[in-house]
């Protein structure tokens, strides 16, 4: 043969193979890879009994992603749904059938998914464990009819985790948990029947509760943990009803106790301290004279205290208590600044920021721009500017206005914790971020967080106070 020709002939089957091989390699259109995917991809728990929540596979191109909200699965031998318009999916060359085959997720698994066209595609699916609620081992509380009308949490000396509650007939329930066993311990009624409001505490190797009785007579007792209840200490008398009982505490030497006391409508802010229990006084005399809205103090440590109040007579105005030890008195500051004049400012928890040396209070005030929603806003006082303010702090969290009857506050190591509905979100690296997923997939009546030792979050809540559970979950 010409050796011409022949190069001629060889030229052009080079090319034939070059445009046939492009023809193959060729990029499918989008329409083309729906055939060769999955519409949905997930873990329920009606086929994969041993499994405690239902996981929906999360699609990222060729790879769908179950993200377990738990770091515990029981094994990983697990059968998959999954919904596809491919003709036949397959791994290691193995058939698969949607809620029938099951498959080890142990590791990642290649599916091979085929078209009717004849087109293949392979997706990667894994099983990811992420950090997610858990019940805590049973709730305390169970079935109807005891009720639960108010919840307090909170960690004995940073890691028994505890529950105060106040039931239908007014009494208070005490449960701590043995984190050996695994029990919950109840420690009967530790009050008479007719508990109006409390406030729980850890506080020199006891759990301490101040509650006020129907008489208008407020009481300190402790619960000694794995053991019983204390006697009950008389606080005061005569309080005609009281709002925003607080107990606190910075250091072990003492705690603290504010409420507003309303004798006769008079709605007088006052503090109490004692370094036993058993024995109080008054901390200095009262705040002021004016009628209390909203009140709440803090310690920064030893009678280092500070306090926040809004007044009928001035609302909307957060009014800054500074206590002087040497003369025994409370210095009153206005604030002089525009933040927080709004009339329907809400005082919610007084809290200390240790790394800006100054007390951190929480409000809420109404979006003006729409009634349904709440702004949740962390104020500090600043001692050069003598005002409350937010400046390169922590920004405003919106919440739904229904929200605001159930909404907790923690805080703890200088970062606030907020339950708030049914999502429990914390200030981290500059924004608001929630904790782990699936809180709770009820609508609480009632809820309480807190925060302990080793990155550990327990919070309590009912979805319904006239006889629902007490239903405890954590996070780690």
């Amino acid at each position: 043969m010409n050796l011409r020709i022949k190069f001629h002939i060889l030229s052009l089957a080079g090319v034939y193979l070059f445009l046939t091989g492009c023809s193959f390699s060729a990029r499918p259109e989008d329409s083309d890879l729906s055939a060769v995917d999955f519409n949905s991809f997930s873990l329920d728990t009606t086929d994969n009994p041993g499994l405690l929540y239902s996981v929906e596979g999360r699609m990222d191109d060729a790879e769908v992603l179950l993200e377990y909200p738990d770091t515990y699965i029981s094994g990983y031998q697990w059968i998959p749904r999954f919904d596809t318009e491919a003709v036949s999916v397959e791994v290691d060359g193995q058939a698969q059938a949607s809620a029938e085959t099951s498959q080890n997720f142990d590791t990642p698994l290649t599916y091979t998914l085929t078209a009717a066209s004849g087109l293949t595609r392979q997706i990667r699916v894994e099983l990811l464990l992420q950090p997610g609620w858990r019940d805590l081992v049973t709730s305390p509380v169970q079935g109807a009819g005891s009720g639960v009308y108010n919840i307090r949490t909170g960690f004995h000396q940073g890691l028994n985790p505890f529950v105060f509650c106040r039931d239908s007939s007014l009494s208070l329930r005490a449960y701590v948990l043995d984190t050996v066993s695994s029990d919950w311990n109840e420690y009967g009624i530790g009050a008479p029947a007719d508990v109006q409001t409390f406030d729980t505490l850890s506080w020199s190797w006891n759990t301490w509760v101040m509650y006020e009785n129907t008489s208008g007579s407020i009481f300190a007792q402790s619960l000694v943990y794995s053991s019983s209840w204390s006697s009950v200490h008389s606080v005061a008398t005569g309080t005609s009803g009281t709002q925003d009982l607080r107990l606190f505490k910075k250091e072990d030497d003492r705690m603290f106790a504010s409420w507003i006391e309303d004798v006769y409508d008079t709605r007088i802010p006052k503090v109490w301290t004692s370094i036993d229990g058993s024995s109080w006084s008054q901390v200095g005399p009262d705040l002021s004279s004016f009628h209390a809205i909203n009140f709440a103090a803090v310690s920064a440590g030893g009678m280092e205290l500070y306090g926040v109040c809004t007044f009928v007579e001035n609302p909307g105005v957060l009014h800054y208590f500074k206590y002087d030890l040497d003369s025994d008195s409370w210095e009153m500051t206005q604030d002089g600044g525009n933040l927080n004049k709004e009339d329907s400012s809400i005082i919610l928890d007084l809290f200390y920021d240790t790394d800006r040396e100054a007390p951190v209070v929480f409000t809420a005030v109404p979006l003006l721009s729409d009634a349904g929603y709440y702004q949740v806003r962390a104020l500090y006082w600043s001692d050069s500017a003598g005002v409350w303010t937010n400046l390169n702090y922590i920004q405003p969290l919106i919440i739904n206005a229904g929200d605001l009857l159930t909404l907790s506050i923690d805080w703890y190591e200088n970062r606030p914790i907020i339950a708030a509905g049914q999502s429990i979100k914390t200030w981290d690296n500059g924004i608001w971020s929630a904790i782990g997923s699936d809180y709770t997939s009820d609508t609480p009546v009632l809820q309480s967080v807190s925060q302990g030792v080793l990155n550990t979050t327990i919070a309590a809540y009912t979805s319904d106070m006239s006889g629902g559970s007490l239903i405890v979950r954590y996070f780690q």
